[in-house]
């Protein structure tokens, strides 16, 4: 699987109170404050506080945009290691057929048990 979307992947994207795009990785949110028509939101980089922005969504919004990407990245990484697992028996059979066989053997024989 080959990621194509790398700001999809690792960043949500919100929008600014003056209409421009901001993409932010929800990592270096260190607070929300939530004003009347706005929500302040402050980020941090490599431990440092960095910066104040200002966007349209509610902290319930950018939570639940937090929420899904993760659930997004963990789907994502369990196809990933299922893609790589099936790789690697791939190739460990292709080197040793006879091993195989005696596995196949085995786990017919526990699913008989």
């Amino acid at each position: 699987m080959k990621i194509k979307d790398v700001f999809g992947f690792g960043n949500i994207t919100l929008t600014g109170t003056n209409g421009g795009v901001v993409n932010l990785n929800p990592k270096n949110i260190v607070y929300l404050q939530q004003e009347d028509t706005h929500t302040k939101i402050g980020l941090s980089m490599g431990g440092n506080f960095c910066v104040i922005i200002e966007v349209k969504q509610t902290p319930g919004r950018i939570k639940q945009k937090a929420n899904n990407l993760a659930a997004k990245q963990d789907k994502i990484h369990q196809q990933m290691e299922e893609e790589a697992r099936a790789k690697a028996q791939e190739g460990f059979f292709d080197k040793y057929p006879k091993t195989k066989a005696v596995f196949q053997e085995e786990s017919a024989e526990l699913n008989k048990q």
